[in-house]
């Protein structure tokens, strides 16, 4: 994060590298733990966004099974314990 200075006006932007490639099928461990896996695009995909429109935040965990797949640390809050939920009922 950093943030640019222009005409006295600070803007605040952040480097993202977006989580939303598609995974593949949903493994046994995964079912019965009823873990999140999201998958890191290609570094290419990173761009800048404008700070103020982050919403939130979340920590991932590597898999350790595949390069650049994450589990979602879902219990570090309840509001996101939640929207994890909604997300695996969408599967």
């Amino acid at each position: 994060m950093f943030t640019t200075e222009i005409d006295d006006t600070e803007y605040p932007w952040a480097f993202i590298q977006p989580y939303d490639s598609p995974i593949g099928r949903i493994t046994d461990k995964e079912k019965k733990l009823e873990l999140f896996r999201v998958r890191a695009q290609p570094r290419s995909s990173a761009e800048f966004v404008d700070a103020r429109s982050i919403i939130r935040g979340v920590l991932l965990v590597p898999t350790f099974e595949q390069n650049n797949d994450y589990f979602v640390f879902d219990v570090l809050d309840d509001d996101l314990f939640i929207r994890v939920r909604e997300l695996w009922n969408r599967k």
